[in-house]
């Protein structure tokens, strides 16, 4: 076997070097490539051996014609305690080159136990106008070590450590005279307000207009027209229409023609009624 000359050393250990990574990574990776009817599939994982906690990638990756229907089935749902599904991320369709297109699939599994796993198999459905079907990949065995040595079922808990009391603080003692002395501040608040509530007199409602006057025509026993027109007046202030329309024609006579004692008697009865009725309405409104 001819021995390298020294000028080629270099590239010789270059080239191994650049290699040689890639020859160990390898054995850390799992590939697949399958097609069929002009859809290409490519199906990269890593790694394939990890320990619990750790971060595996499943790169689907799917080029296809533009004539093609592509459509990547989700994965179906884990059982528990095998790989749990952290993340999923979907890609394109994004033009390749001309007349081809190019799907992705990420998926980013994390085991939480130690033991023997499979990414399970990924199904991709293509429909074209001339022909249809499905590629499925292959399940991608993996390995997963526990970080805790021996089993996990069987690992002792570390000794529970001994919490140190800190002291308690001595201001929870102001604290609670300054409670005390808030809650008899309030307390003397409450008494004094009652007392002032007891003894401060009941306010009577003032009374309405049409209860006025009839309390002013019941201080004149005999109400002349004059102080029939300063009541109806003194009224009319409260009241835009005091009166109703049978009251007025009798009122503008009593006010401006010669009425008389019979007519006045007659109209300052009608008169009483009437306000007795609006009395009683005004009443009724402010107990409501």
């Amino acid at each position: 076997m001819p021995r390298l000359r020294r000028q080629y050393l270099p590239w010789f250990f270059g080239i191994l070097g650049c290699t040689f990574p890639g020859l160990i990574r390898a054995g850390d990776v799992g590939v697949q490539r399958h097609e069929a009817d002009g859809v290409e599939v490519r199906l990269l994982v890593e790694p394939t051996q990890t320990t619990t906690a750790g971060r595996i990638v499943a790169d689907l990756k799917v080029t296809a014609p533009t004539s093609a229907t592509i459509e990547i089935e989700p994965l179906a749902a884990q059982p528990l305690g095998q790989l749990t599904v952290a993340s999923t991320t979907s890609r394109g369709p994004a033009v390749v080159r001309t007349g081809v297109m190019e799907y992705g699939l990420r998926v980013v599994f994390t085991p939480f136990l130690g033991g023997t796993y499979e990414v399970p198999a990924f199904t991709v459905s293509y429909r074209s106008p001339k022909t249809s079907g499905q590629v499925v990949t292959r399940p991608v065995p993996l390995a997963v070590k526990s970080e805790i040595d021996g089993d996990p079922a069987s690992a002792i808990p570390a000794g529970i450590l001994a919490v140190e009391e800190t002291p308690v603080p001595r201001w929870w003692l102001r604290s609670k005279w300054l409670d005390a002395v808030v809650f008899i501040i309030a307390v003397a608040g409450w008494v004094i307000f009652r007392r002032r509530q007891r003894t401060r007199p009941n306010q009577v409602p003032a009374p309405g207009p049409c209860a006025s006057a009839l309390a002013a025509l019941a201080a004149s026993p005999t109400p002349d027209a004059r102080s029939l027109e300063r009541v109806v007046e003194t009224l009319r202030a409260g009241h835009p229409e005091p009166l109703p329309e049978a009251l007025i024609q009798t009122y503008q006579w009593i006010r401006f023609g010669s009425p008389g004692v019979n007519e006045i008697e007659r109209f300052t009865q009608a008169l009483k009624a009437h306000l007795r009725t609006r009395a009683d309405e005004e009443s009724a409104k402010e107990v409501a």
